[in-house]
């Protein structure tokens, strides 16, 4: 990510999807976690708005930003299920897309 100096000491987490990870139906993961308590998720999210798009992010979130620093790019997942089916899940849209 683009991080600037203050946010490159942010107390974060991540989760990895590897090849053959089970992910029970009805269920996620986080993939990127912040401690509660560390004020850490609220430093990060402008960051986050400028460089990615995310479904369901209400636009009013966007306008304290100029267009330039909105560079906004889609993170996009392809899977399969226990049944063989393909899926590809996309940060700028809620429901997965059967392939």
């Amino acid at each position: 990510m683009g991080l600037n100096d203050e946010n490159k000491n942010v107390d974060s987490g991540v989760d990895k999807v590897q090849p053959g990870r089970l992910i029970p139906a009805g269920t996620s993961i986080q993939m990127l976690q912040f401690p509660p308590t560390s004020g850490a998720a609220q430093k990060m999210l402008p960051e986050m708005l400028k460089l990615f798009e995310i479904a369901e992010v209400p636009r009013v979130w966007y306008s304290r930003f100029k267009p330039a620093e909105l560079q906004h790019a889609v993170i996009e997942i392809v899977y399969s299920n226990v049944y063989g089916d393909r899926w590809r899940v996309r940060s700028d849209r809620i429901v997965p897309a059967h392939l």
